[in-house]
């Protein structure tokens, strides 16, 4: 679980068919964005 506070959060501006995608990607209904953008990052740097 990750924990931000307002000052560490940034916007950045995706088409809505990303975001359908990134819907797509919840392993729960509860998982945040940063939390699937992470794990996909996580997964695609593992060797």
């Amino acid at each position: 679980m990750y924990i931000l506070c307002m000052d560490e959060r940034t916007t950045i501006q995706i088409e809505k068919k990303t975001v359908k995608k990134l819907k797509t990607l919840r392993i729960t209904k509860f998982d945040t964005y940063d939390e699937i953008v992470n794990r996909l990052i996580d997964n695609g740097t593992q060797d």
